[in-house]
């Protein structure tokens, strides 16, 4: 019989998706990234995929994202995918593929940062950030 973290359990390669913020409000004078999302990573896991659903659109002159890594521990940030947010209706849903459709693996612990680039935005588009995963076991017999 499969364990939980078996090659053979049901969810191995699966794609699934796990909601990470609601609600999130993007706008207003950056001097410098400033962090719209941190969270930690609960389990071992190949992301793929960004998504924002726009609960609130906007007209931006060019709303830039930035998504990056976080070692556990480091607090150093290493990129992994950028999105430029410019006219969106509400209930738009727009993606941040990481590494151009491939994956970036994150181990227990590490961080997942959404931050908004240094600028100026003249209106405010509100987001639910989701992301796209395939959980990535670790081999105990390794």
């Amino acid at each position: 019989m499969a364990g939980p973290d078996d090659y053979s359990a049901g969810r191995y390669g699966t794609r699934q998706a796990r909601d990470i913020a609601r609600g999130v409000s993007m706008g207003g004078t950056n001097a410098a990234a400033a962090d719209v999302v941190r969270v930690a990573v609960p389990d071992d896991a190949a992301y793929d995929k960004l998504y924002l659903l726009l609960t609130t659109g906007a007209t931006t002159a060019g709303l830039a994202l930035i998504l990056s890594r976080s070692a556990a521990g480091t607090g150093a940030l290493a990129a992994i995918g950028t999105l430029t947010l410019t006219t969106h209706a509400s209930n738009a849903i727009v993606g941040i593929s990481l590494f151009a459709g491939g994956t970036t693996i994150f181990s227990e612990g590490d961080a997942i940062v959404l931050q908004q680039a240094a600028g100026t935005n003249a209106t405010t588009p509100v987001a639910n950030v989701t992301l796209g995963w395939r959980e990535k076991f670790t081999n105990l017999n390794d």
